[in-house]
This record gives C-alpha cells, structure tokens and sequence, in this order.
C-alpha cells in the first residue's frame, strides 16, 4: 500500500533546483516568503487602485466642464477644442493607469495562487 504525500508544486520546484540537505526546510522558507511578498504587493496595489479611480471619476469631471468651456462663453481667442482634447486625453490616461494596475494585481493573485498548488511529493 503506498500513500502519497502532498506538497506545495513552488516547493518541489525548488527542491529539484537546490538538491541539498536542507532544500526542503528552504523550500518552506522560500513559499513563506513569496507568499508574503505577493499578498503585500495585492494589498498596496488595491490600496492604489482606490486612488486611480478617483482619478478617472475627476478627469471625467474636468472633461464634462470642459465640454462647457467651465460655464463661460467660447470666443476666438478661445482654447475650447485644445481643452477638450487635453481633457479627454486626461480621461485616456487615467483609465490606463487604472487598467494597468488592475492587471497588475490580476497576475499577482495568479501567481500567489500557483504557490497553493500542491503536487504529489
């Protein structure tokens, strides 16, 4: 009869990488410590994703004044269109930034999970 013991895959990895004495103990120590690396960086990113939001919402604003020349009338010395452009561009931008982040904090959870994987030892 055999029974088969369950490891973490991130820590067989590295055993098969170091093959030392102690690569199982480094092992652990390495997962605890990519573990608690990823899960900061998630909880900083999402921290930050907050503050992009706010940011697309504002540009969106600006851009809406914009769109009414802030309440004043357009005359030919006028940068209407120059300040719709920027604003808009501002929207682009913002919503970028947001998007990246976002991104970001989605490939950080996939590879805090793979570290959860377990393999047969």
């Amino acid at each position: 009869m055999t029974t088969s013991t369950k490891v973490k895959s991130f820590v067989k990895q590295v055993v098969a990488v170091i093959q030392g004495d102690s690569a199982e103990a480094l092992g652990q120590k390495i997962l605890r410590q990519a573990d608690g690396e990823l899960t900061v960086q998630i909880a900083i990113f999402k921290s930050k994703v907050i503050k992009l939001e706010t940011n697309v919402e504002k540009a969106k604003e600006r851009e809406a004044l914009a769109l009414i020349n802030n309440g004043k009338l357009i005359d030919e010395d006028s940068d209407y269109v120059s300040n719709l452009l920027l604003a808009e561009n501002n929207v682009i931008s913002a919503e970028e930034e947001l998007e990246t982040m976002n991104r970001k904090i989605e490939f950080l959870q996939k590879k805090l999970a793979l570290l959860s994987e377990e393999v047969d030892a």
